[in-house]
């Protein structure tokens, strides 16, 4: 098991716990949820008031996308701009695609002239 946490200036706590390849997804789940439940005592009234949500998520990609320039008319900084501009949220609306549109597609550059868009599948 692996746990990664991430606290953001807008007072948001995202922690990412990571379970070994084979693991029983559902009783992973309930292993998660139970410890969470346990640390809601010890939490301050004003966060258990905010909420404190779970959220099991595979990282099995659905679909990734290139996006390429043969002939280099388009550079890097165009393609990644296009795809956060026109791709990006047309596969967010995706049925399945996931619930956050903010960990649903992940641009990155992958070489002159082209960008990678992943889609990992929702659950």
């Amino acid at each position: 098991m692996y746990l990664k946490s991430v606290a953001g200036s807008d007072g948001v706590l995202q922690m990412t716990v990571t379970f070994r390849p084979g693991t029983d997804p559902d009783d992973a789940a309930v292993k998660v949820q139970n410890r969470v439940s346990q640390a809601l005592a010890r939490l301050p009234e004003d966060v258990r008031r905010q909420g404190v949500t779970t959220q099991k998520q595979s990282p099995t990609f659905l679909m990734v996308v290139h996006l390429t320039s043969p002939d280099g008319r388009y550079d890097t900084l165009y393609l990644r701009n296009y795809a956060r501009l026109h791709v990006k949220d047309a596969l967010a609306r995706l049925q399945g695609s996931g619930r956050r549109r903010s960990s649903v597609v992940a641009i990155t550059p992958c070489g002159p002239g082209s960008t990678r868009t992943r889609l990992p599948r929702g659950d």
